[in-house]
């Protein structure tokens, strides 16, 4: 019971530090690391060997890692387990900024199955990775999270939220942003050679992500 207890705790405990696949991906690198597996490279030969331990990531927002055993595996065979590193969230859409009744509000459009009614009265957060020119003039990636952005609403007074037909996801879903600092970036792991192309700017359609900020209880 205290092993499956301690097991449950750390799933949480990852699921409150990924709220976007690019921090999903990051934090299951610091994983694979510490468990002996090595970065390969998607646009170059690899080298394996058997009972090696290898990963690879897209796009930092997507990976695969793998264990080769000793033998023949076309022989033996493999087992093999998926899962996604996404889910349902409100992603701030191009040109963003709305002032509204005194208000600063971000413009956003609902990505994924979401179940709306559970973010009536929730604060949410601010999540996701931005690529800014260093001071060197190269490009670099860092992530970022910020909570306490306030999603006003007054979901009990009605029954079945989601299906309330005066509920537009990208009107009354625009969050108000409380006054904001500068957040503080956290580099972003190098697992990919620096020579690969850059991706798209943090101002593109996916740039930053929505999501609701993880309840906690006791103390």
């Amino acid at each position: 019971m205290i092993e499956q207890q301690l097991l449950l705790d750390e799933l949480l405990n990852f699921l409150r530090r990924s709220p976007t696949p690019f921090h999903a991906v990051d934090n299951m690198i610091t994983q694979l690391r510490q468990h002996g597996f090595v970065a390969l490279a998607e646009h170059e030969r690899w080298q394996l060997r058997a009972g090696g331990r290898y990963y690879v990531t897209r796009n930092d927002s997507s990976l695969i890692a793998f264990v080769l055993g000793n033998d023949n595996v076309i022989e033996t065979g493999m087992h093999m387990a998926g899962a996604h590193t996404d889910s349902p969230c409100l992603k701030i859409k191009p040109n963003p900024e709305m002032q509204r009744h005194g208000c600063f509000q971000l413009g956003v459009e609902v990505y994924g199955g979401a179940l709306l009614g559970p973010w009536f009265d929730r604060d949410l957060s601010l999540a996701g990775r931005v690529t800014y020119l260093a001071a060197d003039g190269a490009l670099a990636n860092a992530l970022i999270e910020r909570e306490t952005v306030e999603d006003v609403e007054l979901a009990e007074l009605f029954k079945d939220i989601d299906t309330w037909p005066g509920l537009q996801p990208e009107e009354t879903k625009a969050p108000v942003e409380p006054p904001m600092t500068p957040p503080i970036p956290i580099p972003v792991h190098a697992a990919e050679p620096t020579t690969r192309p850059a991706p798209a700017p943090a101002t593109s359609r996916w740039g930053r992500v929505w999501r609701r900020a993880p309840r906690t209880t006791g103390p």
